[in-house]
């Protein structure tokens, strides 16, 4: 289940966003202050935070630049603070999208699904796979050992599950059960062959 770290000081803000989240089929921690929003974030690693600003002790423009500095959790900031200099302030820290109070709670959940469809769209594109010197870049769909570019015929380009998850796994033309070890390049042919 898609957990949601809602961080909002205001006890019936903070209520009404967790049932609308919940209601939508998403976990909720709720917590009311900066300190133990970046607690939670740490220890519950949420897959989404929606962040007041107006925090009591710890700003929340704090509270997401610390975040920044070693995850990358979408956040959705909700606050008061709604003229065009903080909106601009709180997307440039690393919100991803930027609520107004008042809010539609609707609106705010309907937010929250497209940053995390955004933001797993985009983990999922750049997906590289690297196993000693095979790399492959399954969003732009080319491979490439020890640096060197490798030109694949279509039906060779569409990697199955299971060279995704162990491209030293590969296997030879005739059989899908038959492991290699090791790649050789060969100078006449510039596909990789397996040995």
């Amino acid at each position: 289940m898609t957990t949601v770290l809602v961080v909002e000081d205001e006890i019936e803000i903070a209520r009404v966003v967790r049932d609308y989240l919940r209601n939508a089929g998403f976990e909720v921690i709720v917590v009311g202050d900066g300190g133990s929003a970046v607690a939670s974030v740490r220890s519950a690693k949420p897959d989404l935070l929606v962040l007041d600003l107006g925090l009591p002790g710890r700003d929340g423009l704090d509270v997401a630049r610390e975040i920044r500095r070693w995850s990358d959790t979408p956040i959705v900031m909700l606050t008061a603070r709604g003229d065009e200099t903080d909106r601009i302030v709180g997307l440039e820290i690393g919100a991803d999208d930027y609520v107004v109070k008042p809010f539609s709670p609707k609106e705010l959940v309907a937010r929250v699904r497209a940053v995390l469809r955004r933001t797993r769209t985009a983990a999922r594109g750049d997906e590289i796979v690297r196993a000693g010197d095979v790399e492959i870049d399954t969003a732009k769909m080319r491979v490439s050992v020890g640096g060197t570019q490798v030109d694949l015929t279509p039906p060779s380009s569409s990697s199955s599950p299971r060279s995704r998850a162990n491209p030293a796994a590969c296997s030879h033309a005739r059989s899908c059960s038959t492991p290699c070890t090791a790649w050789r390049s060969s100078p006449t042919n510039a596909r990789s062959t397996p040995t």
